[in-house]
């Protein structure tokens, strides 16, 4: 179960919510003019586009539009039309599962989209719904047989998940391979600016409270608000190198409560207000700030 590049998966299979119960899985064929609705706010969805093309429609979002072979992951289902896109309509395999089973909480608009070009994770995805197919065509469909191969897919959008949240947040090599704490660090890069603290963040990891402190420390080298600290002042510093955005906006987005908790925060560590810095940048010139490795 094991290989080199992608690590342990079945310590993957072993993580909470990845014992999924309540399993609804179908092929569904959309017609030109018969598009197939959805009000399911309870359920996260996976759709993957065995022929043809649809476009998904939600309340509030920009269509998301699926080509052949595409899969979306969807963790918020209310409000969804899917309407074909071609002319001879499509057939998708639609499965679900309730939201308390959805492994990563808070994604970037709610979805993960993975084009049918992405391989090898795509033409792993076509294996699984190609095998569900099979299993769904018997006479006597073995529900456990889907409920076992929607494991392997919601395994699969974790692993894409991960790797995006690991290249966006800079997070060290072990949290690839510690699904808690990669549950906390993906919510948190959801929605730097709430009031984040470890209590709430252990419960995103689905820890205690002890149990989150001592495996985040031994990961990171320090406690878990020293460390969301100098995330936050890593953000803002980027943020005032790459923007013109005013001060006050900064603090909101990074999670500070008020432009002067910013820069006390910022002066205490690394010797200079964020003004100075913010000009420092602009000139080229260097900034007085300390490196950290």
């Amino acid at each position: 179960m094991t290989d080199q590049q992608s690590g342990d998966h079945a310590r993957f299979l072993r993580a909470p919510g990845l014992r999924l119960d309540d399993v609804e899985a179908e092929f569904v064929a959309i017609g030109r003019t018969a598009p197939f609705a959805v009000a399911r706010a309870d359920r996260a969805f996976f759709l993957f586009a065995l022929s043809g093309s649809a476009s998904v429609e939600r309340a509030g979002k920009i269509p998301t539009h699926l080509l052949e072979g595409d899969a979306l992951g969807i963790e918020k289902g209310a409000a969804m039309t899917i309407r074909a896109a071609g002319h001879d309509g499509a057939v998708l395999f639609v499965s679900s599962i309730p939201r308390r089973h959805a492994y990563i909480a808070n994604l970037p608009d709610d979805i993960i989209h993975i084009a049918a070009g992405e391989r090898p994770m795509s033409s792993m995805l076509r294996l699984m719904v190609e095998a569900a197919r099979l299993e769904l065509e018997r006479g006597v469909a073995d529900m456990e047989v889907v409920r076992r191969l929607c494991e392997v897919i919601m395994l699969q959008l974790l692993r894409r998940v991960q790797i995006g949240v690991v290249r966006m947040g800079q997070a060290p090599e072990a949290i690839r391979h510690d699904a808690h704490i990669l549950r906390a660090w993906s919510a948190y890069f959801a929605a730097p600016s709430a009031p984040w603290t470890v209590e709430k963040l252990a419960d995103a990891a689905g820890l205690s409270r002890s149990a989150f402190f001592e495996r985040f420390r031994t990961i990171f080298g320090a406690p878990p608000l020293e460390t969301l600290t100098r995330i936050r002042l890593d953000q803002a510093k980027q943020l005032l190198e790459a923007s013109q955005a005013p001060l006050p906006e900064i603090a909101v987005a990074v999670g500070y409560q008020s432009e002067s908790a910013l820069i006390r925060a910022f002066k205490r560590e690394f010797g200079v207000a964020p003004g100075q810095w913010r000009k420092g940048a602009a000139r080229g010139a260097p900034t007085g700030l300390p490196s950290r490795n």
